[in-house]
């Protein structure tokens, strides 16, 4: 490891004099950047840069640069460097920083980058947000980008070594989410994610040195590396292509579960790594941000929009013009506001919580607060392919979105949840299972649906994440019939609960219960629905199912015909749409199927016939006109609809206004 003198001032007749910038020219029609030169260098001599005056990588330039993806890391005890320009000044920058570039630096000739830290004045707030406006440009032209993990250690270079072997030797399909063996891969067992992680602890060890670098936690890389048209991995001296260290993660992704030599690789890890690499290929809704944001840090909470602007979906980060003068709240509201006009759907409000710690200042209830992790898991998006009905909404003065929607129904009973544990929650299910007679009755039933009450009870737990929902079976996930046969020995058996008294496909359950209640608690409305919602619920709390939106939402009445947003939730029997739909044929359920031209939707099966439809099969039995609406439907996406609300209420539809705060 490199060590640096505080000042180089120290080293000799070495100027004192700090760099001063040039300011940007005014035209902000034009993308401007400043270039760094690195001259060449041993490791040990001291840091020597040229920094160009602005100049212009708009269209048809031909600026050749590479740019820098790395961490910056403390700021305290600064190293300063030296500038080569006629007066010869200096810069100070972070030790981080220094340290990347005396290992990237080459020994006998210049190398052209573009740094941040160094590359925009940090201290200038108007060139710090146009520079950020354009950030995803300058990644995108740059002709390859540098990710610097940092220096190495005693196993970073079999770490790399490892995870460029395994990218060699699989294609992935993004879009189809799925895996194989490459044509010329020696070990086809890594192709096939039915099969366990072929290496030894030590060396998953050696992985795990890699992901666990603080690079993979910065949130600003992830626009960084998805739009490099060429991107290389750096540790030390060592580093690998960009393409085969991601397919190395995906790799990791779909074997976490099925191998032991993973675990210590823990699923948080790999996932963060994961959502790196995804983000190459997909766009992400405002309604998964949170995902997206797993595990990650910024300094700013404004930057938990603007880092990722160009990983939004189409047609919303164009309009997003990087402002820190503004209250992120205020850009938070904004960027919430645009979302919904833009794409016509309200799914953003799942991301919403109101009862969660340290919001920001003013932030409303229905803004989702990106500056802290959602306390739950994210729930899948279970009635995502229910006819999507465009919403009604309209922005009221002092931050308030009036809505539309119907009411589901209203919570009377709130049972004592623990989901601290795997154990705490399966013990938590034993005792609502047992205040629902469960216990002794088995032949009891779930009266919104006339279902055998455990069956529903196995739905609501795992919040319907069972293998078979998957076309192919995704057995990554617990069959509903072992959730069931698992679930039934927890509630009648009472067994011993520690984790090593499991059998595998019991364990398997017992994982999936405790990741759905996670932050979780459980309800009981006055109709005898049971649900899952966020935790900090109470009696009169109101499940509505918003017109716009695929999941149902929890909202609390604040007085003056007001309420607040508590985020998303399950509640069997309406995940569908139902109170808006009314009920699927028989036989039909929804699957997550895979579309060759949008990757993976949710669609629906029949299943006697197994016919699969994009299109909802209620629609012929509605009782009001939809219209269909293309404009707000991305290339794949099921149809989209317009249906006037009077005409709702007509068909016995009890429409309603909620004014969220």
């Amino acid at each position: 490891m490199t060590e640096f003198s505080s000042d180089l001032a120290e080293q000799g007749d070495m100027p004192n004099r700090r760099y001063e910038y040039l300011a940007m020219p005014p035209d902000a029609t034009e993308w401007y950047i400043r270039l760094l030169t690195l001259y060449p260098g041993q490791r040990s001599d001291g840091i020597r840069i040229g920094l160009s005056e602005p100049v212009q990588i708009g269209d048809g330039s031909k600026m050749r640069y590479e740019a820098l993806s790395y961490t910056w890391g403390s700021e305290e005890d600064p190293v300063t460097i030296e500038l080569d320009t006629t007066e010869r000044v200096t810069l100070s920058i972070a030790r981080n920083l220094a340290q990347a570039l005396t290992y990237l630096r080459y020994r006998d000739t210049p190398r052209t980058l573009w740094v941040d830290a160094i590359c925009i004045d940090q201290n200038n707030v108007a060139e710090r947000g146009h520079q950020v406006a354009i950030m995803g440009d300058i990644y995108e032209r740059a002709e390859r980008v540098v990710v610097w993990l940092g220096p190495e250690t005693k196993d970073s270079e079999r770490g790399l070594e490892i995870l460029e072997e395994i990218g060699s030797q699989i294609d992935v399909d993004w879009r189809r989410y799925s895996m194989r063996p490459a044509a010329d891969a020696q070990d086809k067992t890594l192709g096939d994610r039915n099969q366990p992680f072929p290496y030894s602890q030590e060396d998953a060890e050696a992985v795990r040195g890699i992901l666990v670098r603080p690079w993979f936690s910065r949130l600003w890389i992830r626009q960084e590396f998805s739009l490099a048209r060429s991107a290389v991995i750096q540790a030390g001296t060592k580093s690998i292509d960009g393409g085969l260290f991601a397919r190395a993660v995906f790799c990791l992704f779909q074997k976490e579960s099925r191998s032991n030599t993973l675990a210590s690789l823990d699923a948080v890890t790999i996932f963060r790594a994961y959502t790196v690499c995804r983000a190459v290929h997909a766009y992400y809704p405002l309604s998964e941000l949170h995902d997206l944001f797993e595990g990650t840090h910024c300094k700013d909470p404004h930057d938990r929009i603007y880092s990722i602007m160009r990983l939004l979906a189409p047609g919303t980060f164009t309009s997003i013009v990087p402002d820190y003068s503004l209250p992120a709240s205020q850009v938070y509201q904004d960027i919430t506001l645009l979302y919904v006009k833009t794409n016509q759907r309200l799914d953003v409000l799942a991301s919403c919580h109101a009862l969660g710690k340290g919001r920001l200042a003013n932030l409303p209830t229905w803004v989702p607060d990106w500056s802290s992790p959602l306390p739950w898991n994210p729930m899948p998006r279970i009635g995502a392919g229910a006819i999507a009905v465009l919403h009604h909404t309209k922005f009221k003065e002092d931050g308030v979105l009036s809505i539309t929607g119907v009411v589901c129904d209203t919570i009377v009973s709130v049972p004592s949840t623990d989901s601290s544990t795997r154990t705490s929650t399966v013990r938590s299910w034993q005792r609502f299972c047992t205040s629902l007679g469960l216990s002794s009755t088995h032949g009891a039933q779930y009266a919104p649906t006339g279902e055998p009450l455990l069956d529903a009870v196995c739905r609501i737990a795992s919040m319907e994440d069972f293998a078979e929902k998957w076309q192919p079976p995704d057995f990554r996930f617990p069959s509903f019939k072992a959730t069931r046969a698992a679930l039934r020995q927890f509630i009648i058996s009472d067994p011993i609960l520690d984790s090593h008294d499991f059998d595998q496909a019991s364990e398997n359950v017992a994982r999936n219960l405790y990741s759905s209640l996670l932050g979780r608690q459980l309800f009981v409305t006055a109709d005898e629905y049971i649900g899952m919602g966020p935790s900090g619920l109470r009696q009169g709390d109101v499940v509505i199912f918003p017109l716009g939106s695929d999941v149902p939402l929890l909202i609390r009445p604040v007085g003056n015909a007001q309420y607040l947003v508590l985020g998303d939730c399950y509640m069997h029997g309406i995940m569908n749409a139902e109170p808006i739909l009314g009920q699927l044929p028989p036989k039909v359920r929804q699957t997550w199927c895979h579309d060759e031209t949008a990757g993976w939707k949710y669609r629906f099966q029949n299943g006697e016939t197994g016919e699969i439809t994009s299109e909802d099969p209620r629609i012929q039995y509605l009782r009001f006109e939809l219209r269909r609406d293309d404009e707000y439907r991305y290339k794949g996406e099921s149809p989209r609809y317009r249906v006037e609300l009077e005409d709702l209420r007509q068909s016995g539809v009890n429409v309603e206004w909620f004014d969220l705060v």
